[in-house]
């Protein structure tokens, strides 16, 4: 199982079986609206060198 962003950056991987207890504490502590944060990754990898992009994603990574 594979957890990534919107751009494709891993964010959590488990090759093999496992409780679904496990599963359900990841799933638990994803943030339920990510909506934000997709939008400002999403700018950001149009354009990595944007400051301003960087900024604002790293304001959106401290509110999740």
């Amino acid at each position: 199982m594979i957890i990534i962003t919107v751009n494709g950056d891993v964010i959590w991987e488990q090759e093999g079986y496992d409780y679904a207890d496990t599963f359900l504490r990841i799933f638990e502590a994803i943030p339920e609206n990510v909506s934000d944060l997709n939008k400002q990754l999403q700018i950001l990898a149009a354009d990595k060198n944007d400051i301003q992009a960087i900024y604002s994603t790293g304001l959106e990574f401290q509110h999740r």
